[in-house]
């Protein structure tokens, strides 16, 4: 090897070191990134845990206060319970009391309608009384009227009614009303 090849060869190694040394300081600004990368990440750590336990303790109060709260309307309710229970006798006894007033009146309407369907059975043979009376006297009725029309016929045969002669008249009507024989009517206002 000469020496202008060794030098080629030296200037080939320097730009590969100086390459090396280009990714080094690549690799090392990237160390940098990550490190401060992760001082901030320790950093938002650290206030996401203090938020945290702030949300802790918060919660902590609510339940105590909700379980406070909780044991109130848990009495509040046992007291509506209680006032129920105390209504519901009340009411089962109102309830009794309505059911004999329903009885008594079922009763009352049970005898009534007996009542009522003896009047009915009272009114019913008073119409069918009536009734016969009615057919009794449409019977004289018509029994009156066929008298009354044998006697008009009777007296339409005693009379010859029907049996009129047709006349013959000799002049004919037209005689009296055309030509110069005709009579013109009369003015009442002359």
């Amino acid at each position: 090897m000469n020496e202008g090849e060794a030098i080629v060869a030296l200037k080939a190694i320097s730009l590969v070191f100086v390459a090396i040394l280009a990714v080094l300081a690549v690799i090392l600004l990237v160390f940098e990134v990550i490190l401060v990368c992760n001082v901030l990440s320790a950093a938002v750590a650290l206030v996401t845990s203090a938020v945290k336990l702030l949300v802790a303790e918060v919660i902590l109060v609510l339940s105590v206060f909700s379980a406070a709260v909780a044991l109130l309307v848990s009495e509040v309710k046992l007291a509506f319970v209680e006032l129920m229970f105390v209504c519901n006798v009340f009411s089962a006894a109102v309830a009794l009391l309505v059911s004999e007033v329903k009885l008594a009146l079922v009763e009352l309407i049970f005898v009534c309608s007996i009542f009522s369907a003896v009047v009915a059975l009272l009114v019913s043979d008073v119409k069918l009384a009536l009734v016969e009376l009615m057919l009794i006297c449409k019977v004289f009725s018509a029994v009156v009227a066929l008298l009354i029309s044998l006697v008009v016929l009777a007296v339409f045969a005693a009379i010859n009614v029907g049996n009129v002669e047709m006349v013959d008249e000799l002049m004919p009507p037209t005689a009296f009303t055309t030509g110069a024989v005709a009579v013109p009517p009369k003015s009442f206002a002359n």
